[in-house]
């Protein structure tokens, strides 16, 4: 039994230290989207590392409000996300099109006078303790 305690001390000891870390490397970021047309459906919210839009660190979906909505996207490993934004007005999961025309709303970190997708390091923002972010959705 003597040895089992060392051991055991050791183990919760360790345990410890690895939830510890686990903290210290994750970060929130708030991010508010404006410009919402209306409260139909639900905004999507979504975070990348690299530029492979279909491996979002995380993916968020708030009820859709007039004018903005904000989330806090927790525990993120600390680094670089691009984020972007989706009005997704009647749930189906797509950005829905006319052609190649958006017919519901989108935005980007870094969307410009263009209103077109900007380049990957434009649309980058740090996750940290008061990292915040604004973007501003975009209808055609």
């Amino acid at each position: 039994m003597r040895t089992a305690l060392p051991l055991l001390s050791s183990f919760i000891a360790a345990t410890d230290l690895s939830v510890m870390a686990q903290d210290i490397c994750t970060a929130p970021l708030n991010i508010t989207v404006n410009g919402i047309q209306n409260g139909n459906g639900a905004v999507i919210i979504a975070a990348f590392e690299a530029l492979d839009v279909q491996n979002a660190v995380t993916l968020t979906f708030v009820p859709a409000a007039s004018s903005s909505v904000s989330v806090t996207l927790h525990d993120l490993p600390i680094g670089n996300y691009a984020v972007a934004a989706m009005h997704d007005e009647n749930m189906d999961g797509d950005q829905n099109m006319d052609g190649d025309v958006p017919t519901e709303g989108y935005s980007f970190v870094a969307i410009g006078p263009s209103d077109l997708t900007p380049k990957f390091e434009d649309a980058i923002v740090a996750a940290g303790d008061d990292a915040r972010s604004v973007l501003r959705m975009k209808y055609w």
